[in-house]
């Protein structure tokens, strides 16, 4: 009888081991999937907003990005900031009701970069100089994915 007693829990203590692991991966993936879509939310919103943007209303530094995109027939006052280690998109259309959006959380740096008429990047645009913009390139440092860098190319 003690012999059984103690293969049972033996069992029983094999069995915990198994579930144990099997609950602490199911939760990495569930918060491993959870920054991906956090990440592939942020790269649509850029990739929309940028790709249709006025290039007269482009500013941007090292923190904010601010520009005037056309969506579905409406001209969109939108921006883009660090807010607490967080990548924010503030929408500005309405004056009086700003909508804030946060994006990707853990963002440390966050960089832009215009490809002007002459295929060069540049840190600075401005739209008095007639140069058309290309392309924009925004490079985003974060704790756990590194530099994410992407390439937007501009309908123009």
């Amino acid at each position: 009888m003690l012999i059984a007693v103690a293969i049972f829990a033996f069992i029983s203590v094999i069995t915990y081991s198994f579930l144990n692991a099997s609950l602490k991966t199911t939760s990495g993936v569930n918060a491993h999937s959870e920054r991906i879509v956090q990440l592939q939310k942020t790269l649509h919103f850029l990739q929309r907003d940028v790709s249709q943007l006025n290039q007269h209303d482009l500013s941007f530094n090292q923190q904010l990005l601010s520009l005037k995109t056309l969506q579905n027939e409406h001209l969109l006052n939108v921006r883009y900031k660090i807010n607490n280690n967080q990548l924010v998109r503030v929408d500005f259309t309405d004056l009086n009701s700003p909508v804030s959006l946060g994006l990707l959380k853990d963002v440390s740096s966050f960089k832009v970069q215009v490809l002007g008429g002459d295929n060069r990047w540049q840190d600075q645009f401005t739209s008095e100089l007639g140069s058309f913009i290309r392309a924009l390139k925004v490079k985003l440092t974060h704790t756990i994915w590194g530099v994410v860098e992407v390439i937007i190319i501009i309908n123009a």
